[in-house]
Order: C-alpha cells, then sequence, then structure tokens
C-alpha cells in the first residue's frame, strides 16, 4: 500500500441520508394515498346522491298531478310518517331511506324540495337540492350554499357538500 488506505462500500451517514430521504418520500406517497382516498369517497358520495336525485325526480314525473304536495323547505330522517299513505310521502321516505343507508355514508345530510309549478300554472320547475357534511374542509371561502337549515355555524358549513337536480315536470290536472 502506497500510504493510502482504499475503502469500498457505504459508510454509515450515506445509509442515514439513504434511509431519511426513502423515508421523507414514502411519508409523501401515503399523504397522497389518503388525499387519494378521501376524494374517492367524496366522488362515490356525490355519484350515489345524484343518482337517488334522480331516481326521485322521476317518481315526482310519474306522480306530476300532485306535484304540490313535494314542496317541502327541509327534509330529514325524522320527516318520515310511520304509515305513509299519500305517494309522495312514500316517495320521500324511500329517499331518506336511501340517503340513511349505512353503505352510502351520508353524515348530517339535509334535503330541500322547491317546486314552483302546481296544477293549473305554468312553470313546473323543481329544484332538489341535497346538502351533507363531507369527509374534509373545502379550501374555497364565502360559499353561497342553499339549504343549509341544519348546519348552523361556520364550521359546520366549511364541511358542507351539497348537489342541486333541476327539472321540468308539467303538472296535470287528475
Amino acid at each position: 500500500m502506497n500510504g493510502q488506505l482504499r475503502l469500498a462500500g457505504f459508510g454509515m451517514i450515506e445509509m442515514l441520508i439513504t434511509v431519511t430521504l426513502l423515508s421523507v418520500g414514502f411519508m409523501g406517497i401515503m399523504g397522497m394515498q389518503i388525499n387519494a382516498k378521501q376524494s374517492q369517497l367524496e366522488a362515490w358520495q356525490r355519484t350515489q346522491a345524484s343518482f337517488y336525485l334522480n331516481n326521485f325526480i322521476e317518481r315526482m314525473r310519474i306522480n306530476n298531478t300532485r306535484l304540490a304536495e313535494y314542496d317541502i323547505a327541509q327534509l330529514t330522517l325524522f320527516d318520515c310518517p310511520i304509515n305513509p299513505t299519500k305517494q309522495s310521502d312514500i316517495d320521500k321516505c324511500v329517499l331518506m331511506a336511501a340517503l340513511n343507508d349505512a353503505q352510502m355514508g351520508l353524515n348530517h345530510w339535509e334535503l330541500c324540495i322547491d317546486v314552483d309549478g302546481v296544477a293549473g300554472s305554468e312553470s313546473g320547475q323543481v329544484n332538489v337540492i341535497l346538502t351533507w357534511t363531507g369527509v374534509f374542509k373545502l379550501k374555497a371561502k364565502g360559499q353561497e350554499l342553499a339549504c343549509l337549515n341544519g348546519f348552523s355555524n361556520d364550521v359546520e358549513r366549511q364541511y358542507a357538500r351539497q348537489i342541486v337536480h333541476n327539472a321540468f315536470i308539467k303538472p296535470t290536472n287528475n
């Protein structure tokens, strides 16, 4: 040896730096995975809510002679009669049962139905608004959401999600 020692392999410092960088990278990947899972849940909830609202609007189309019975400012689980007799009450209860399904996962939901047209009127504009509590806080500020009777404070409103379905249903007489 000419006075110089030659070492091969990795030293402890290099290994420590490598493990640290890999750990930071894996934590970043895990964070992205959590965000993707939350977004997937929110998209699934929105898809299910849209499906059930479309179904409800089609039920209203079938029962268009009694369109005014569907007009309600706020609807929650406790608004379903024990033995519904009117078709509009049955339709509302079916929708409420679907929204309360444990697999749907909508937390703290509220439904508003606005019917502008009644029998004898030319207008048949129907707005069905579903609001629920989402998984994470929205970043956008100053949202103007309708149908927030049960969302009393600003913290609840920051988590509020909403879907609005508009339809035209021509009311008919009996």
